[in-house]
């Protein structure tokens, strides 16, 4: 349900490789046929009936994917990630409030919808504060905010279409942050991130670095509870460490690599995959 990356690339051989018929498709290839009370699919104009969908829809197909992994789910046909867990994960509004619902250690957040309201939220969330896309990934557009000019400029294009902003307190977490692979509910592999030198963000699309983090006891159990309160079998849980050394939930992923620097995640996903197929048979 996405383009080709590394991570579609290597789950597709692997899939392959245990002797599954694979399909790689993006949403504008698949068409739907509705007729009394039979739902069809076809890819490229041929027949399609998926044992599975794996449900690897992109953020900038977000929309398209999700109707249709919905649809595939109206047919009777297993979806991984579920539809329903893709919004949250992908909605950073929708994702923080999920977060705080359940009772996680978030990040304290303000979701702003107009202007005359930002030097309240500023002050109660402190400088500098840390701007984001309510839709983004990769850390793209997020930016640490120093004052009320820079903070008006970031939202401005946000509120002339109507739409809200998201703003974070800043943590002044110790120079990295960690990501968490959980796959099938169960916590994988833990690495810490790096901004490059100078830079805020510590993703690794934008050139920062990574080494393995230890996946301790608590880091595990909390990585796995987010995963079960977004009931996402393959996410991507951000933590951070605070000034007290406590540990912050950032975001929940619902379509993070599964590749680098762990290649073996991509084995955990496939065993996945067969469990769910032969629970189906």
């Amino acid at each position: 349900m996405r383009e080709m990356t590394a991570d579609v690339g290597a789950l597709q051989q692997a899939l392959q490789q245990a002797g599954l018929d694979v399909f790689l498709a993006q949403p504008s290839q698949i068409d739907v046929q509705m007729s009394a009370s039979n739902l069809a699919f076809t890819l490229d104009g041929k027949d399609l009936r998926p044992d599975l969908v794996f449900g690897w829809s992109s953020l900038h197909q977000r929309e398209r994917g999700k109707w249709l992994l919905s649809v595939f789910e109206l047919a009777g046909v297993p979806v991984l990630n579920a539809p329903s867990a893709l919004e949250p994960g992908q909605n950073k509004f929708l994702g923080s409030a999920l977060l705080v619902s359940h009772g996680f250690a978030h990040i304290s957040t303000w979701v702003v919808g107009a202007a005359e309201r930002l030097p309240t939220a500023a002050q109660a969330l402190g400088w500098p504060l840390v701007f984001k896309p309510i839709y983004g990934a990769k850390g793209e557009g997020v930016q640490l905010l120093h004052d009320a000019q820079s903070l008006a400029a970031a939202c401005a294009p946000f509120f002339e279409r109507n739409l809200p902003v998201y703003l974070q307190q800043y943590i002044r977490k110790p120079g990295r942050d960690i990501r968490v692979r959980v796959i099938d509910y169960v916590a994988d592999f833990a690495f810490y991130r790096y901004a490059t030198a100078g830079e805020f963000v510590t993703n690794l699309s934008l050139g920062g670095a990574f080494k393995p983090a230890p996946l301790n006891d608590e880091l595990r159990l909390l990585a796995e509870r987010c995963a079960r309160a977004f009931q996402a079998q393959v996410a991507g849980i951000d933590i951070c460490e605070d000034e007290d050394g406590n540990y912050r939930v950032i975001e929940v992923n619902m379509t993070p690599a599964f590749t680098w620097p762990h290649m073996q995640s991509v084995d955990k996903v496939v065993q996945m995959i067969l469990r769910r197929l032969a629970e189906q048979a």
